[in-house]
């Protein structure tokens, strides 16, 4: 019989609690600046798609590869690495955080 391992079900993300951002653009530079934590990171403009994209509501690792597919040119080979990526660094800078559903 086989069982499904965790890892095997998407994991999905939200925004911590309350989180204000404030942003600002520069072509495909941006700044955002974290009022609970009192940070300011120089993010891509991926980064600020995806920020702008989550709202409230968590999502899935496949909901940010649809964001990305959507607003972006991807290269479909190399995705799920860039989202792992991409995952990683918004977990870091303590923008978004694992949401168990």
């Amino acid at each position: 019989m086989l069982q499904s391992k965790a890892c095997d079900r998407p994991r999905f993300w939200r925004r911590p609690g309350s989180v204000a951002l404030h942003y600002r653009q520069w072509q495909d530079d941006v700044v955002v600046f974290n009022e609970a934590s009192g940070a300011t990171h120089l993010i891509s403009l991926e980064v600020l798609v995806v920020l702008q994209q989550m709202g409230d509501a968590p999502i899935s690792e496949l909901a940010f590869a649809a964001i990305l597919r959507e607003r972006f040119e991807v290269d479909e080979s190399t995705l799920s690495d860039e989202v792992a990526q991409l995952i990683e660094q918004l977990s870091c800078l303590d923008l978004i955080e694992p949401c168990p559903l």
